[in-house]
């Protein structure tokens, strides 16, 4: 990471980032009594435009959103990356068919957990049942026998 002189101070280049010494008067805060650290926090993150780094006074923001939304920075199978076309037909034939048999194999996955968290909560349910059932001969036992001794 290259650091470059901007009017306010020194920060990464490219960004409107922290200061060192605001780095260290937040740590020196959070040493000293850690609420003095959070409002320091609080403070530089609402001084340079909450957490969405570097979007504040850009007209790249809007730019990077919306990639984002598209998946280009890792959400989907691998990223954007498998949503590149190759120019090759075939190959995107391949990956298709791959894709859909991978979806398939893990809507599968999918349904088989489900049928086991329901045969759990069964096996659970006749487990309490049964417990539930000799607690009540239990006290059903100690009622008969507690009056004939008395």
């Amino acid at each position: 990471m290259s650091w470059s002189a901007t009017r306010e101070g020194w920060s990464p280049a490219g960004r409107g980032g922290w200061r060192p010494l605001e780095i260290a008067a937040m740590v020196a805060g959070f040493v000293v009594f850690w609420p003095v650290g959070l409002a320091i926090l609080g403070y530089l993150v609402w001084r340079n435009g909450g957490w969405r780094n570097g979007c504040r006074r850009s007209e790249r923001c809007e730019e990077r959103v919306a990639a984002f939304g598209r998946g280009a920075f890792g959400a989907g199978w691998g990223g954007g990356e498998l949503r590149r076309d190759s120019g090759n037909s075939a190959f995107e034939d391949y990956k298709d068919q791959e894709l859909k048999r991978l979806q398939a194999e893990f809507d599968r996955l999918v349904a088989e957990q489900r049928a086991f968290g329901d045969f759990l909560d069964t096996l659970r349910r006749a487990k309490d049942k049964a417990e539930f059932d000799q607690f009540l001969a239990s006290r059903k036992a100690a009622d008969t026998s507690g009056p004939a001794q008395a």
